[in-house]
C-alpha cells in the first residue's frame, strides 16, 4: 500500500513538473494523499539541483508588483493621438473643398434658373410681338 502511494504521488510530481502544454495530470486518489500525510518520512523525495524543470515550490508568497505606464504604453498613446489628429485635420480639409463644391453648384443652379426664365421672357416677347403682327 505504501509502495502504490509513492508510485502514485511521484508520478503525479513528476507529470506536473514536465514541461509543455497539454492536459492536466490526473491527481493521485484521496487514499494515497492520506497515506502521503500520515507517512511523509517514508518516502524518498529525489531531488536534482540542476533540473529547473523537477523544482516544485513549497509555498511562494505573491509579490506586490506596482504597475505603471510603461514607455512602449506611451510612445503608443503618442503615436496613435497623432495619427488622430491627422486624420481629423484631412478630414476638415476634405469637408471645406465639399462645401466650397456644392457652393459652386449651388451658384451655378441659380445661374441655370436665370438663364431659364430670360429664355421664357424671350419666347413668350416674340410670340407676343407675332401675334400684334397677325392682328
Amino acid at each position: 500500500m505504501k509502495l502504490t502511494a509513492k508510485f502514485s504521488v511521484s508520478s503525479h510530481r513528476r507529470e506536473q513538473s514536465q514541461t509543455g502544454g497539454g492536459e492536466k495530470p490526473p491527481s493521485p486518489s484521496p487514499e494515497d494523499l492520506a497515506i502521503m500525510a500520515v507517512a511523509p518520512h517514508d518516502f524518498v523525495i529525489e531531488v536534482d539541483d540542476f533540473d529547473s524543470d523537477a523544482v516544485i515550490p513549497v509555498s511562494t508568497t505573491p509579490k506586490e508588483s506596482i504597475v505603471g505606464p510603461s514607455v512602449g504604453t506611451e510612445d503608443m498613446r503618442q503615436s496613435i493621438t497623432k495619427s488622430n489628429i491627422d486624420f481629423k485635420k484631412r478630414q476638415i480639409e476634405m469637408l471645406e473643398v465639399e462645401h466650397l463644391n456644392n457652393v459652386k453648384i449651388a451658384e451655378l443652379k441659380i445661374i441655370k434658373l436665370e438663364l431659364q426664365i430670360a429664355l421664357l421672357q424671350h419666347k413668350k416677347n416674340t410670340i407676343t410681338e407675332e401675334y400684334n403682327e397677325n392682328a
